[in-house]
């Protein structure tokens, strides 16, 4: 398959060459005959509208081709990962296919299509990874997940800004009030006996301090 596409590829990329060829002559033609110069810019831009054109078929075999050498170069499954396999594909397709999730979004559609391919072309791993992915979206969904508008989040990012900022200036209103600014002077065992001898001394009557 991969060789036949390799043929193919290249016979039609020379199909396409000529054509560009005949495009030309037949423009040069048009003008000599009407006897005018041929615009040699406006002929380049016929030609790419042509190679737009021939360009979609050009891309249409060059795909098959990636996919004969995918299946090509794939390794043979094993009958445990065959029948992982198959287990993972039924999953995807209750979860993905049309006729049983009408509802499905364009995303989900053409992860449906990722699964067909991957399937067919045994790709165990990416199977795998496709089904995680549905099971994390289907979770989200379930538990009505929904991305906020940016304007949405700048706006709450503003207002938690000015919350934060007066909370900041409560702070430092209780940091420079009596007792906190004390804080750290009450961590120095030298201010603290200097205070202590500053308390004045009572004496009692009876002469006991």
């Amino acid at each position: 398959m991969a060789t036949i596409g390799r043929y193919e590829l290249t016979a039609y990329e020379l199909y396409m060459t000529v054509q560009f060829l005949k495009k030309r002559r037949q423009l040069m033609l048009q003008a000599i005959n009407q006897g005018e110069t041929p615009d040699l810019e406006a002929i380049e831009i016929e030609i790419n509208l042509l190679n737009g054109q021939l360009d979609v078929k050009r891309q249409e075999l060059a795909d098959r081709l990636r996919r004969a050498q995918h299946i090509w170069d794939a390794k043979l499954l094993s009958v445990e990962d065959t029948q992982s396999l198959k287990m993972i594909y039924r999953e995807l397709v209750r979860l993905l296919h049309p006729d049983l999730n009408p509802d499905q979004t364009a995303v989900e559609r053409e992860w449906f299509q990722a699964a067909i391919t991957a399937y067919k072309t045994g790709q165990l791993q990416e199977l795998a990874l496709l089904l995680e992915i549905v099971q994390l979206n289907n979770q989200a969904a379930e538990q009505h997940e929904v991305v906020m508008p940016i304007e949405d989040l700048q706006e709450q990012g503003d207002q938690l800004a000015s919350k934060i900022d007066t909370l900041q200036a409560e702070i430092d209103h209780i940091m420079t009030s009596f007792p906190m600014y004390l804080a750290d002077a009450l961590q120095d065992e030298n201010y603290i006996t200097e205070q202590v001898l500053r308390i004045p001394t009572n004496h009692a009557t009876n002469g006991e301090t």
